[in-house]
């Protein structure tokens, strides 16, 4: 393929039909390349955004998470304070109860 007839030396009827068929695909090709670009940025910062929202649903998430384990822990803590005054109470009727035992025995 001779392409000196492109860069405007003479060239034959054939480079010359050779030429404008190269400089045509040499602009769908610029076009193409442009459309593809485009394409990209729009890509390049549609994920951006998507990658924010994550990250603050992420951010939400972890912040429930965390609420959820405070209340865990507050429940447990609940959970043992009723264990300890039940225990107390058996404990104290058992007590009081020997007690009255005792007084009536004499």
């Amino acid at each position: 393929m001779n392409l000196r007839g492109c860069y405007g030396t003479p060239a034959l009827l054939i480079n010359s039909i050779f030429c404008e068929d190269y400089q045509v695909a040499n602009e769908d090709t610029q076009v193409n390349l442009a459309v593809y670009m485009e394409r990209l940025d729009s890509y390049i910062s549609s994920q951006n955004a998507l990658n924010e929202k994550l990250s603050l649903n992420l951010e939400k998430v972890e912040t429930q998470v965390d609420n959820i384990s405070e209340w865990r822990n507050k429940m447990y803590g609940m959970k043992s304070i009723l264990l300890a005054i039940g225990i107390l109470v058996v404990h104290t009727s058992a007590v009081l109860g020997s007690f009255v035992a005792i007084i009536n025995f004499k």
